[in-house]
């Protein structure tokens, strides 16, 4: 495809958006992401609002939670600007060519999936199957995050952040973009897809009763599944903090850390 041409924001320009947010709360849903031009890669820089918790650096301890569990996750860091934190998410659809950033091709996991109003992982994983010019591999991966997620309670499944990408000729699993635990007060346990052949329950035995799907036996996905639980379990707490996380964040997630005996 043509190199894209366009102009984007600076990391100087991230101190003008952030007083832009402190200044008119209201455009918070405009704000919160922009395109940023940095070290010759785009990011996308997401912002928190001036009464949240920390979500900036909670996603991006989750991320490198993430990483430690195996899983390809976007590159990611944060900025401190004007008092507040940034996210400064990689944008790996597009790469640097010498003239400008070349586009990859991507297909989110809505565009994919056939049956949008009953969602479920087991069918995308069907089609990543049908897709994907690494079949086993991606599918392997794609099994590990949603251990990943069910480990943090991120139950609020997006279809959109599972996607393929092709550089090339070939599709693969795009790197995952940004696990968030459910912190909603009504967390009832259940993915908002379907995640096994008992349906939506968040268990151990439903997930991994699904395992053929992914191309994997079912001592495979045992595996998979409960040295991500031992990972998260072990390392949420420290990751969470060596990437600035408060006290008083960590207590807000903790709750939501699955402990082992719970999934079984």
């Amino acid at each position: 495809p043509p190199t894209q041409k366009s102009q984007f924001n600076t990391l100087d320009d991230l101190a003008r958006i952030r007083e832009a947010l402190v200044d008119a709360p209201d455009q918070g849903e405009t704000l919160k992401a922009n395109v940023v031009d940095a070290d010759r890669r785009l990011w996308i820089a997401k912002f928190v609002q001036p009464d949240d918790i920390d979500a900036v650096r909670i996603r991006h301890g989750l991320l490198q939670l993430a990483r430690k569990c195996g899983i390809h996750v976007i590159r990611s860091r944060v900025d401190r600007v004007r008092g507040g934190d940034v996210l400064l998410v990689h944008r790996v659809d597009r790469e640097w060519t010498g003239a400008g950033y070349s586009c990859s091709r991507v297909i989110s996991g809505l565009t994919m999936h056939p049956a949008r109003r009953r969602r479920s992982y087991l069918v995308l994983a069907d089609e990543i199957r049908r897709t994907s010019s690494h079949p086993s591999a991606d599918l392997r991966e794609f099994f590990r995050r949603l251990a990943f997620n069910t480990a943090i309670s991120n139950m609020e499944d997006d279809l959109q952040r599972p996607a393929l990408m092709a550089k090339g000729t070939g599709w693969r699993l795009a790197p995952a973009t940004g696990p968030i635990p459910t912190l909603a007060a009504d967390y009832d346990g259940q993915h908002s897809m379907i995640c096994g052949p008992a349906g939506r329950i968040a268990s151990r035995e439903n997930i991994v009763a699904g395992a053929g799907r992914f191309l994997l036996t079912r001592d495979e996905a045992a595996a998979i599944y409960d040295r991500t639980f031992e990972i998260v379990g072990e390392l949420w707490y420290s990751t969470l903090r060596e990437c600035g996380v408060s006290v008083q964040d960590c207590d807000s997630v903790s709750r939501l850390i699955r402990p082992r005996a719970r999934t079984c």
